[in-house]
């Protein structure tokens, strides 16, 4: 399954699970060297995108959101 499928299938926590180790396997992540790396792409693609591709999320309520920003913090810590 390509990614751009995986991404669309993402209905759950065990969608999102599979979605995340289909990720890991891409060639294009191990490109990122860090963790920080990472958290600074993602973090110019939000600011960057938001009128582009996530304009069709910004009704999303407040706590999709939040639930994002929980599990990047959770994932950082988690041992």
């Amino acid at each position: 399954m390509e990614i751009d499928d995986a991404i669309r299938n993402v209905s759950d926590a065990q969608s999102l699970a599979n979605f995340l180790g289909q990720l890991r396997a891409d060639d294009a992540v191990h490109a990122i060297a860090s963790l920080d790396d990472f958290l600074e792409q993602m973090q110019a693609f939000v600011v960057d995108a938001g009128s582009g591709p996530l304009a069709a999320y910004a009704t999303l309520p407040e706590k999709a959101w939040r639930l994002v920003a929980e599990l990047l913090f959770a994932a950082a810590v988690y041992e």
